[in-house]
């Protein structure tokens, strides 16, 4: 979706927030919607062989699959730590970039899946804590970003999809254990 965005495909998609960063002077974000937290986000974690203090020079590996949380993790390492390590790509398996590194970050269902199934030898980092800590603010992952010539010419477009939206997070919320129980079905 990102490269859909920035190649003129589409006119507004959920992009990751380093997308967002490279490219603001072409978006615009759509308010009030966000993929974000306040502290935990209880699904992007770094999991450690050692206190993260000691990583520096160190083998990190990160899943390959968030963009975002790589950059992030490297945020928090050098600002919050001034720590340098070395990092390398990974699919996203925990025993396997444990294997070659001595610090693996992972995202999402691995993330809560490996949490789930810990390593009490392992050293465990939220990273939404991390950066709450950090900055004292909360940490944004995803926004819906709009191209800016779109947002001029359809405001009234994205007015309705943005309502529609806050619609049906407000339904989602209203409704949050009928929402859990289909979830759960899956």
């Amino acid at each position: 979706l990102d490269r859909m965005l920035k190649d003129n495909l589409l006119d507004l998609a959920p992009i990751p927030s380093i997308a967002y960063a490279r490219n603001y002077q072409d978006y615009v974000i759509m308010p009030e919607i966000s993929i974000s937290c306040d502290g935990d986000v209880k699904s992007i974690y770094l999991f450690s062989k050692m206190p993260i203090e000691e990583l520096g020079g160190k083998k990190v590996a990160l899943t390959n699959i968030s963009a975002t949380s790589q950059a992030l993790l490297r945020i928090i390492m050098a600002k919050k730590y001034g720590a340098a390590p070395e990092y390398f790509s990974s699919a996203p398996e925990l025993g396997a970039m444990l294997l070659e590194a001595d610090a693996a970050l992972l995202i999402g269902d691995d993330a809560l899946r490996a949490k789930y199934k810990q390593d009490p030898r392992l050293y465990v980092y939220d990273l939404g804590q991390e950066w709450k800590h950090m900055t004292g603010l909360p940490m944004v992952f995803s926004v819906w970003a709009i191209r800016r010539d779109f947002a001029r010419r359809r405001i009234d477009q994205v007015r309705l999809i943005k309502d529609t939206f806050i619609e049906c997070m407000n339904y989602s919320l209203d409704h949050i254990e009928d929402v859990a129980e289909k979830a759960a079905q899956w």
